[in-house]
């Protein structure tokens, strides 16, 4: 019904303007023609008189009309154009949705489509998810800095004298050189290491512990180690080479670098384990070089309750240092642990001490 309704509404405002219309136009026409009559000029109309046969449309006749009709108006707009009548169109039947009938929709597989769907994808959303994932990142590795400041630990920068180790392997005035064997490298020696001089080579390879390079970094620990097991049983060969030790263990160590304090560690426990006499004389001499362990006992690698399977490589900083500790208290006598607890402040002895009902009275 509301249809019918606007339709109707609709052709009474469009005859209406079709009347105001043919009234305009007959007004124009007779004052054109009363101009015409002032100026004594003949009319269009009136110079030629019509039958009485001739049809006439709101007293002009119909061909003057039929004229002026089709004339523009305005915009394109003729006279005309408000004569036509409105077009009844026939609404189509609305179709009832049926949930039960959807069927999936076969999925594309055109590549070219595909790729247009992309870069369209692209183009509506590529900056804004750009954007936050460069905001996301930034955040983040911000939190990491932040992480890994807190992690980093400020060590004193102290002057040490570069070692003499890689002048002397250039010179050829050690003896020995590296082989490069199926197994790994190796040292061949000049001579019988039981024939070596100890007092002479054994502070030269120790001072190169400080060295982080190859072939240096290797010739120092393979040195040391190949002279410490082959002094086992004979105590003499290294006791007179303990005051010079002392001083390369020390600049070593006071270069508070990780890979260096490994290769240290493990040559301090070699020394302590070649002989049963040298761990009381090194004791001795421990206020020297023990100190700069100490801003390494606490750096234990936290994995949680994961194992770890890289034990037997012995890289964990803080577990070796405690390692070596309790070696030396274990092997350097009596007061040991007073001399341990003196430059390192945080260790704790392992020696168990014997209960009250143990000891005899």
């Amino acid at each position: 019904m509301s249809l019918k309704l606007d339709l109707a509404r609709e052709k009474q405002k469009i005859e209406a303007k079709i009347v105001d219309t043919d009234k305009k136009i007959v007004t124009l026409l007779k004052i054109a023609e009363d101009k015409k009559r002032l100026k004594g000029q003949p009319t269009r109309f009136t110079a030629q008189p019509l039958p009485n046969s001739a049809a006439m449309t709101n007293g002009i006749p119909t061909e003057a009309y039929e004229v002026y009709r089709t004339t523009m108006i305005k915009d394109g707009v003729s006279v005309q154009d408000f004569c036509t009548g409105l077009r009844t169109v026939k609404a189509l039947p609305r179709e009832k949705h049926n949930p039960s009938s959807d069927a999936e929709p076969t999925p594309i597989t055109n590549r070219n489509i595909l790729r247009i769907r992309n870069d369209m994808a692209k183009k509506m959303y590529g900056d804004k998810t750009i954007k936050e994932y460069v905001k996301t990142k930034e955040l983040k590795a911000k939190v990491q800095e932040e992480k890994e400041r807190k992690k980093v630990r400020i060590f004193p920068n102290i002057s040490i004298p570069t070692s003499m180790l890689p002048n002397r392997y250039d010179r050829g005035e050690l003896p020995c050189t590296i082989e490069h064997g199926i197994n790994g490298h190796y040292l061949s020696w000049a001579c019988p290491l039981d024939q070596l001089d100890y007092d002479y080579y054994l502070p030269i390879f120790f001072d190169g512990l400080q060295c982080s390079e190859n072939p240096t970094k290797f010739l120092a620990r393979q040195g040391v180690e190949d002279m410490l097991i082959a002094s086992k049983g004979h105590p003499e060969r290294v006791l007179p080479c303990l005051p010079k030790i002392v001083r390369p263990l020390r600049n070593a160590l006071n270069k508070f670098d990780t890979d260096i304090l490994l290769g240290v560690l493990k040559a301090v426990q070699l020394l302590v384990n070649s002989n049963k006499s040298i761990g009381p004389s090194l004791m001795k001499l421990g206020k020297q070089f023990l100190a700069p362990m100490a801003a390494f006992l606490d750096n234990n690698r936290n994995i949680g309750d994961s194992i770890d399977y890289g034990q037997r490589w012995s890289n964990d900083v803080g577990e070796e240092v405690r390692k070596t500790l309790e070696l030396m208290e274990e092997n350097g006598g009596p007061n040991a642990f007073q001399l341990i607890k003196f430059s390192v402040p945080l260790y704790q002895s392992c020696v168990r001490k014997p209960d009250a009902h143990h000891t005899k009275k």
